[in-house]
């Protein structure tokens, strides 16, 4: 029964680490994508618009700005706590329904998103941007 327990305890925390470790692994990947995409367009939309249009930035990012907001401060509220299962599994559940909240506009503009990056990436200007920002250093996070 001890070493029942044990292993319950065991793979309790292992799957707090990992759940952890996932989130601080997408919180980097939303960062390299803001840093490197986002912030650019977004700072020199004026002379960006043969590469994009503002319209196109907006069903291209959605609202990558809350999600980005979102995930930095659940993070914070998680990375503490790798040691305490019980407080990670209080603060999944505070955090659940804000959750989906956030990532209810970013599922229902997905398929409408992938199809402009397609569709966008067929324009030599908006290629080469990605392509200048990727050879930059932007590309480690895929």
């Amino acid at each position: 029964r001890d070493e029942k327990q044990r292993k319950r305890a065991v793979e309790k925390e292992r799957v707090v680490l990992e759940l952890i470790q996932s989130e601080e692994a997408y919180f980097e990947h939303l960062e390299v994508l803001v840093e490197t995409y986002f912030k650019p367009l977004d700072a020199d939309m004026e002379s960006l618009s043969a590469v994009i249009t503002e319209d196109e930035a907006e069903g291209l990012f959605g609202n990558l700005r809350t999600i980005h907001r979102f995930t930095s401060k659940f993070q914070s509220k998680l990375s503490p706590l790798r040691d305490d299962s019980d407080q990670v599994a209080r603060v999944l559940q505070e955090w659940m329904m804000h959750m989906e909240s956030v990532y209810e506009q970013y599922v229902v503009g997905l398929e409408r998103s992938q199809g402009l990056v397609d569709r966008l990436m067929g324009k030599k200007q908006f290629k080469h941007f990605v392509d200048t920002r990727q050879n930059s250093g932007g590309g480690r996070g895929k």
